[in-house]
């Protein structure tokens, strides 16, 4: 299995019109790596996009979502690579927009659903991955404390299906405090915050 790190990211606000970077991974454990990417929707201001999928020369793709970030990496430890989608949307539960995350297998010839967007404990704005003292990988979120306005670093874990919080970390960011905590996005602000130092 090969995991590249950083893994992947595409943002809708600066790749429309422009070639979005690919992921690669083995999707489907049968040592051909696939090759994964978020292709934005033409047009002004559209902020849709839906993920392509190539295997072995022959490309899928899914339906047009409001995604804004993509990831590909093993994070529940099977030895398949993930498919892991940000998107802006509602859940059947929640009918607010917020920011969700989604987690897919790839059976070869379409994605099978393994996480759909439930709610973490707090709003995020960003996503990466991370490779755990374990070796196994890692959800990390760019998540908001709404009441203290403060940033947290939040670790996440894999537990049969969903994740399990590890950690929460304050943060300082290089940035003001959004004023929509559930529908703000900022790939690749993560790798731009440190640690809190305690006062």
């Amino acid at each position: 299995m090969h995991l590249l790190l950083p893994l992947f990211l595409a943002t809708m606000a600066n790749q429309v019109g422009h070639d979005v970077p690919a992921a690669h991974g083995d999707l489907d454990g049968d040592g051909v790596e696939e090759v994964v990417r978020l292709e934005p929707e033409a047009g002004p201001g559209s902020l849709r996009a839906r993920v392509a999928i190539t295997s072995r020369g022959m490309t899928t793709r899914t339906p047009w979502y409001p995604a804004w970030k993509l990831l590909v990496g093993d994070v529940d430890g099977d030895g398949r690579a993930e498919i892991i989608v940000a998107l802006a949307r509602t859940d059947r539960r929640d009918r607010r927009v917020r920011n969700r995350l989604y987690v897919y297998a790839w059976s070869g010839d379409g994605l099978v659903d393994r996480f759909r967007g439930s709610s973490f404990p707090r709003p995020f704005i960003d996503v990466a991955l991370e490779q755990g003292s374990d070796g196994r990988l890692r959800v990390v979120l760019l998540a908001l404390d709404v009441g203290g306005r403060t940033f947290r670093r939040e670790t996440y874990r894999w537990m049969n299906f969903g994740f399990a919080r590890e950690d929460s970390l304050v943060v300082r960011c290089p940035r003001d405090f959004p004023d929509d905590p559930d529908t703000t996005m900022a790939p690749g602000l993560l790798d731009q915050c440190h640690l809190a130092t305690p006062t």
